[in-house]
């Protein structure tokens, strides 16, 4: 007996919800349908500053993802982000913009990026002979042919005795 109650309960507040959402949809949906051919319900857009904080993010993730390759090389110490600090401050100190550093597991490296000028270039690559780790990186001749605004790849390996 108790449990045939349970059930009348459940069953009745089962189908009285039902009937109360189906009514508020019914209600609901006419009313929307007015408002929005009136044109007082327009489609939702984030605020420009979100937008432009999640164009921000999503620009900072694919430079991250271009700049790091976090597999270090086999028998080497050196760990990708000291290879990135280390051609970052070669890149401060002769006023180049690096745009992405590789690192290969081979211990190939690669580096790109632009010099304003080709004294900043050749100062640049100087700093680099400089680092031991970085020796090998060289600057092509064909690239200081251009004076001004020079796009650079350099490539070269890192030791494995490091």
């Amino acid at each position: 007996m108790i449990r045939d109650y349970c059930l009348r309960v459940a069953a009745t507040a089962f189908f009285g919800l039902g009937a109360v959402a189906t009514a508020g949809m019914l209600l609901l949906l006419p009313a929307y349908g007015y408002l929005s051919a009136r044109g007082e319900i327009s489609a939702v857009e984030p605020p420009s500053a979100l937008t432009e904080k999640i164009k921000s993010e999503e620009a900072a993730l694919l430079l991250a993802q271009e700049m790091l390759v976090l597999l270090p090389q086999e028998g080497s110490e050196l760990l990708p982000s000291e290879v990135i600090a280390r051609v970052r401050a070669a890149a401060a100190s002769a006023g180049v913009d690096v745009l992405s550093v590789m690192q290969r597991s081979s211990g190939d490296i690669s580096v790109r990026g632009l010099a304003r000028t080709r004294e900043a270039l050749i100062a640049f690559g100087k700093s680099l002979k400089d680092d031991p780790a970085l020796a090998s990186i060289s600057v092509p001749v064909e690239l200081l042919a251009k004076n001004h605004n020079i796009s650079f790849d350099l490539r070269g390996k890192l030791p494995s005795d490091l």
